[in-house]
């Protein structure tokens, strides 16, 4: 079996922090669309787009940090 390895704070805190990010830059995509869709009345095609490109800009975050997170603990088992 694989060792058990606990938590540390630090990585609770990162963890944690990744929820938030997600949802902020999704919150901020959409209403940046909404406000869009209001300015130039094209309900809801800016709302969907902004949507859309906060949902991927923030899974790219989200994997930025995954690839982060596995390049330091190759470099830490290396040691």
């Amino acid at each position: 079996m694989g060792k058990s390895r606990f938590i540390s704070k630090k990585d609770f805190a990162l963890i944690s922090t990744l929820g938030i990010e997600f949802a902020l830059i999704m919150c901020l995509g959409t209403f940046g669309g909404y406000y869009l869709d209001k300015k130039l009345s094209t309900y809801p095609w800016f709302l969907l787009l902004g949507a859309l490109l906060g949902f991927a800009f923030a899974l790219y975050v989200l994997i930025m940090h995954a690839n982060l997170a596995t390049q330091l603990e190759k470099t830490e088992n290396k040691k």
